[in-house]
């Protein structure tokens, strides 16, 4: 008789990284609802004309950039600020950014949460639903070309399903097997699942649950590793159906593996300090400077 003994060195490892992975999640989460709280906030006092809050999708979003590779880049919209914190790009320059003020890295001219944030390598548009994807399909197209092992991490909601750039994205991705990931994010309502719609673009699809963190973390982990092997692109559905699980999912998770108890006071206490501090130093600071109207719009090169 064949007795099988349940591994616990890797049950043991698997819930030691899960427990990392969730509390990087969730803080990640916590300061992007507080970013978009506090817009919000100026929105109601007259400060700002708009805001594009990412509610719910803010699961997915954090979770698809937290899977990215450092060197990789990120597009979105404006809807996907949260993508820039695990990237590195701090509160203050999305406040700032926000606000108009010096220290905007795209010089005041976007909407709010439309950062271009080259060290973060997170550029998010204020226009188009979809024309971004194309921009990700054409880098990870230049990144197969070179054999790097950069990707590309398009995100994008519903609202972009119908637009005839996604298609154009989705088609030159696949065929030219762009290192590109698209990771669609928010509500589902009556659209057409993505993977039931993939062979008409000829490129692989998985869904996963948008309001599992740990699971679009994974998703998005394992389609980077096939787009780096020159396995071509991956659409991910993390959309989801039921907005009152956002976020809680990943917060009861690290609660029965024990990793947020003990740190819940700590972290929140450090992320509503750092949310005053570049609140402070966002409205103290001067409006981006005229004399920068003209930069960055052309480069000088030899001819």
């Amino acid at each position: 008789m064949t007795v099988i003994v349940a591994d616990q060195t890797s049950k043991e490892a698997r819930d030691a990284r899960d427990r990392e992975r969730l509390t990087v999640l969730v803080t990640q989460q916590l300061r992007a609802q507080r970013v978009e709280e506090q817009l919000e906030t100026w929105l109601r006092r007259g400060l700002l004309g708009r805001t594009s809050p990412a509610g719910g999708a803010r699961v997915a979003i954090v979770a698809a950039a937290c899977a990215m590779g450092a060197d990789d880049l990120v597009f979105g919209t404006a809807r996907d600020l949260p993508a820039a914190f695990p990237r590195g790009m701090s509160v203050e320059t999305a406040l700032r950014q926000a606000l108009g003020r010096d220290g905007d890295p795209a010089l005041g001219r976007g909407l709010p949460g439309a950062v271009r944030h080259r060290r973060s390598g997170v550029t998010l548009s204020d226009s188009s639903p979809a024309a971004h994807l194309v921009h990700a399909a054409g880098f990870g197209h230049a990144a197969q070309l070179k054999n790097t092992d950069r990707v590309a991490l398009g995100l994008f909601g519903s609202g972009a399903q119908g637009n005839g750039e996604v298609h154009a994205a989705f088609n030159f991705a696949a065929l030219m097997k762009s290192r590109v990931i698209f990771v669609a994010r928010g509500p589902l309502a009556g659209e057409l699942p993505l993977v039931e719609a993939a062979p008409a673009w000829g490129i692989h699809a998985v869904a996963v649950d948008g309001a599992d963190g740990l699971a679009v973390w994974e998703a998005v982990e394992q389609a980077r590793v096939r787009a780096v092997a020159g396995d071509g692109p991956t659409v991910v559905d993390a959309r989801w159906r039921h907005a009152d699980e956002q976020g809680s999912r990943d917060v009861r998770r690290l609660t029965e593996l024990g990793g947020w108890s003990e740190q819940r006071d700590g972290i929140i206490a450090g992320l509503d300090a750092e949310l005053a501090a570049a609140v402070g130093a966002a409205r103290d600071a001067p409006r981006v400077p005229e004399h920068t109207l003209t930069e960055h719009l052309l480069d000088e090169a030899d001819v």
